[in-house]
This record gives C-alpha cells, sequence and structure tokens, in this order.
C-alpha cells in the first residue's frame, strides 16, 4: 500500500499488480487512487487489478460504500471518469437489499448517487421517510420528487409531503391537493416560504376565492404572525395598509421587514412611518427604510442627512451616504 503511493511510477505500477488479490478497504482505496494516476502504465494497472477486487462487492457493504465515496470524489480528476463509470454499471445492477448499506451511508455524496441511481428500486415508504428526515437537501427532494411522480393522486402520501422541510416539495404537494379538492388553504397560506404562499394563492383563485379574505381573517391579535403579514402584503388592497402600519413596530425584525415590505406594494409610504426605522437596529429594516426614503423624495433628505451625521453609529451613516449618493 505505501509502495502504491510512491513517488516514482514503475514502484507504483507494481504495487498495483500486488494489490489485486487484496479486498481490504485501505488496499481497494489505493488502487481507486491509482485509477486515475496520471501514468498511464500505473493507470491500466490499478484499473485490471481493481476489476477483479470489485468483482463481488455488491455483497460487501463497506468496501461497497467506500467505492462510491471514492468514486464520486475523484469524479473530478483528469482520469476519474473511468472509476465513476464502473461504479454507475454497478449501482444498476445492485439489488433493493444491496442498496440499503449505501442509503444509510454517512456521507452525502453517497446517499446522493445512491438515491438518484437506485430510485426504481426503492419503496415509496423508504422515499418517504427519506423525504422528510434525511440530513441532506439534495436527498430529499429526490426522493419527494420521486414520491410525488408516483402518488399524484394518493392523499395520504401527499399530506405527509406536505409537512416536508423543502419548500418546493411542499409547494408541490400545495399543488396537487388543490388540484384533487384536498386543500387546507389557512395551512398553506401562512407557510413561511414565499413559493408555497404563492402556489396555495393561486390555488384559492382557482377556486373562485380570493387569499386576501383568507388573511384577514387570520390577522386577529397584535402583533401579527410573520406569515400573515406576509400574505396581506402579497394580497392585500390599500384598505389593509392599516394592519401592516401597525406592525412596524413588530418585536421581530423579520417582522417589521415584511410589513414595511407589504407597505411598499401598495403605494408611498409616510415619511413619519419611516423615520422611526432608522434607527432600528435590524440592518435589512435599515436598509430597506433608507431605500424607500430615497426612493420617494416626497419624503425628503433631511432624515437621510441627519442619518449620516458625525455621531451616528457607522453602519447607520455608511447606509445613509450610499443612498444619498445614488440619488
Amino acid at each position: 500500500m505505501l509502495a502504491g503511493c510512491h513517488p516514482d511510477g514503475r514502484l507504483r505500477e507494481a504495487a498495483a499488480i500486488r494489490l489485486a488479490g487484496h479486498r481490504r478497504p485501505a488496499s481497494a482505496a489505493v488502487l481507486m487512487l491509482r485509477t486515475c494516476d496520471w501514468a498511464h502504465q500505473v493507470r491500466a494497472a490499478a484499473q485490471h487489478a481493481l476489476t477483479s477486487v470489485l468483482t463481488g462487492v455488491a455483497d460487501d457493504g463497506p468496501l461497497l460504500v467506500l467505492t462510491v465515496d471514492l468514486a464520486v470524489a475523484l469524479d473530478g480528476r483528469l482520469h476519474g471518469g473511468w472509476l465513476r463509470g464502473q461504479v454507475a454499471d454497478l449501482l444498476a445492477g445492485l439489488s433493493p437489499e444491496q442498496l440499503q448499506p449505501l442509503l444509510a451511508a454517512g456521507p452525502d455524496r453517497v446517499r446522493r448517487l445512491a438515491y438518484t441511481a437506485g430510485l426504481d428500486r426503492i419503496g415509496v415508504e423508504q422515499l418517504l421517510t427519506a423525504a422528510g428526515r434525511d440530513r441532506d437537501t439534495m436527498v430529499r427532494r429526490t426522493c419527494a420528487h420521486a414520491v410525488l411522480a408516483r402518488a399524484a393522486t394518493d392523499l395520504p402520501v401527499l399530506r405527509r409531503l406536505r409537512d416536508s422541510r423543502s419548500a418546493l416539495v411542499r409547494a408541490e404537494a400545495v399543488r396537487l391537493l388543490a388540484r384533487l379538492g384536498e386543500f387546507d388553504a389557512d395551512a398553506a397560506l401562512t407557510d413561511r416560504y414565499p413559493l408555497v404562499r404563492e402556489v396555495a394563492q393561486a390555488a384559492v383563485r382557482r377556486a373562485g376565492g380570493d387569499p386576501v379574505d383568507h388573511y384577514r381573517r387570520l390577522a386577529v391579535g397584535q402583533p401579527l404572525p410573520v406569515p400573515v403579514l406576509a400574505g396581506i402584503g402579497e394580497t392585500g388592497t390599500p384598505d389593509d395598509a392599516e394592519l401592516l402600519r401597525a406592525n412596524l413596530a413588530h418585536p421581530y425584525a423579520r417582522g417589521r421587514l415584511t410589513a414595511l415590505r407589504g407597505l411598499r406594494r401598495l403605494g408611498p409610504v409616510p415619511g413619519e412611518l419611516l423615520r422611526p426605522l432608522l434607527d432600528d437596529q435590524s440592518g435589512a429594516v435599515l436598509r430597506l427604510a433608507v431605500r424607500t426614503i430615497a426612493e420617494q423624495p416626497s419624503a425628503g433628505w433631511q432624515p437621510l442627512r441627519d442619518l449620516a451625521a458625525p455621531g451616528r453609529p457607522s453602519a447607520h451613516r455608511i447606509t445613509a451616504l450610499r443612498a444619498l449618493d445614488r440619488t
């Protein structure tokens, strides 16, 4: 194994030939590295030796995981395509039972490749579990889309996907549920992600309703939940401006930012509402307030000049000076 990593290519070639009969993970890893060697003779010897090692690897879980892991890791090398091709052929012939070690592997890149290559051999229940619990976003998304393709009319499955951690998956589940008439409008309209809310709003409109009516009904008490604020800002009319104005003092920065965004959509924002936000501790709220003043000359430039005065926090001064410089 040490000789397989020697600077002398002749020694690496000889080591690759001798390692052909060994199936230990460490010796197999050296062979896999050598299949990408810059020297043609070393690559040829390693590829020939590894071909015999990979025979029967499908039934050796740890070696199979190592092989897939290194194939993905080495794929970016100049000669890494050979090993990736061998692994692609290997994955295509694995049974559902032989795939399990890869689906439970620690490295995210191994699970990604295994789920992508084995979707047709993995049951819906396992795909649902991975779509909801896997720590890797790509794995969750891949499995969820596979389930949606198989069970586009299966209500229990769609309801489970509606609670997915991926916004794209939730949005697609909401769209299919709305098509089937099994649509929880309040839950979907108040999703924390704009994409899901947009799909839900479109579904309400297709059914002949107005999503803002739902948001107005949910606008009970103060401060309003951030998703309700966002929905009012996205679908409301100038009649809803008072609901948004009341939340410019929301205890959470995200709430204040959402209320200001909604007011901007509904029309000009009075300067007296913007001035308190110029002292906001949230950089995002401050920047949006300054931009709103700069875009509305009727609000006057004096608030920005005061914000840029010496003695104000440096972040506030820089934001104001940039806005004044652009105007």
